[in-house]
């Protein structure tokens, strides 16, 4: 237990520079401190096509807020902020605003999905203020989860976890055809290693839908932590920042190694010990060589399982709600513009080049 907990503090030292909580900012350019407000007044916010179980009076409250001034409107002219969910806007003309109203784009989800072609249009040339999005240079940075020191440290039978595991690589999928062409890379690293395929685009099924929530929960996570020596968190779209809850999930007490894909510097959230990257390898055949030659390795198998358990993901702790009446209370006079929205959008993704 001691040994575990020491390699435990090594790892942390080497990743997290200064406070923890400095990695659980919603906006990484907002001080965690109070700032003095600009303004005391009361600013009202309009969410203008917001996902249906954010649009219950109860779901936002700005009482539980260190700036509580704020409350939102269904009158989109008496706004100061008028919010609109990128993914969700298709063909809609944006509401009516006043001219002094800030114009906030949010999504979590990569651009190159064909619902985003819509915000190419005239109408948010120039109009865009802010942003919430996956890219770190976004105004407010959007994560599904954050991964934080796990304390303590849990101490487990890492042998028979290892020798209970009877099969190679599980991957859980809806998505058979996507921009990453993550389908081709693991049809061909499936020439060198078994993938198990779980889902629409697969031959197994868990649950009982088949795969609930992408296979990564309930009895699908028990499968992975069961009989898996590792799982695919293979990114749909290759564009910078973009770490869905595929690899955060896989911190989440789930006794495999995550094999990430996609655009972001992964060591970024999280030791680089703890996870396989396929960029480190030239061909997908390269990778499928390496996880056959790891899984038969006990000693290192365990060593990075050990490793990757010194950590554990968690929900974001800053309530997004709360970081908007902070930010339009203490610097909401900063009216910042993007030129093209769109444009800037899709600048942060790429075709695969590993294929």
């Amino acid at each position: 237990m001691l040994t575990l907990l020491w390699r435990c503090l090594l790892q942390i030292n080497k990743y997290f520079d200064g406070d923890v909580s400095e990695n659980l900012k919603e906006n990484p350019s907002f001080s965690s401190k109070p700032q003095p407000p600009v303004t005391d007044r009361l600013f009202k916010l309009f969410d203008y096509n917001a996902i249906p179980w954010h649009q219950h009076a109860d779901y936002y409250k700005f009482s539980e807020c260190r700036y509580s001034r704020c409350e939102f409107t269904t009158n989109s002219l008496k706004a100061d902020l008028l919010m609109v969910n990128a993914a969700r806007l298709k063909q809609k003309p944006l509401p009516p605003r006043r001219r002094d109203a800030l114009l906030l784009m949010y999504t979590k989800e990569p651009p190159t999905f064909k619902k985003f072609r819509f915000l190419n249009r005239t109408e948010l040339m120039g109009s865009v203020n802010w942003s919430r999005c996956i890219y770190a240079d976004s105004t407010f940075r959007a994560h599904y989860y954050n991964i934080i020191k796990r304390d303590p440290p849990v101490d487990k039978d890492y042998n028979a976890i290892f020798n209970r595991k009877r099969h190679q690589v599980a991957w859980f999928v809806s998505h058979c055809a996507t921009q990453s062409r993550r389908e081709e890379y693991v049809r061909r690293m499936s020439s060198e290693i078994d993938v198990d395929i779980f889902g629409g685009c697969g031959t197994k099924t868990c649950g009982d839908y088949g795969f609930e929530m992408g296979g990564q929960r309930d009895m699908c996570l028990d499968i992975l932590r069961n009989d898996y020596k590792f799982y695919l968190s293979f990114e749909n779209s290759m564009c910078s920042d973009y770490v869905s809850e595929k690899f955060y999930n896989m911190y989440d007490n789930v006794d495999i190694i995550p094999v990430v894909r996609g655009g972001a510097n992964y060591s970024e959230f999280v030791s680089k010990d703890t996870f396989v990257n396929a960029a480190d390898f030239a061909s997908p055949e390269e990778l499928g060589r390496y996880l056959r030659r790891l899984g038969q390795d006990k000693t290192r198998y365990i060593q990075m399982l050990q490793k990757k358990d010194c950590y554990i993901s968690v929900p974001p702790r800053e309530k997004f709600h709360c970081t908007l009446c902070e930010a339009l209370h203490t610097r909401g006079h900063i009216h910042s513009v993007y030129r093209d929205f769109y444009k800037w959008l899709m600048g942060h993704c790429w075709e695969p080049t590993d294929l």
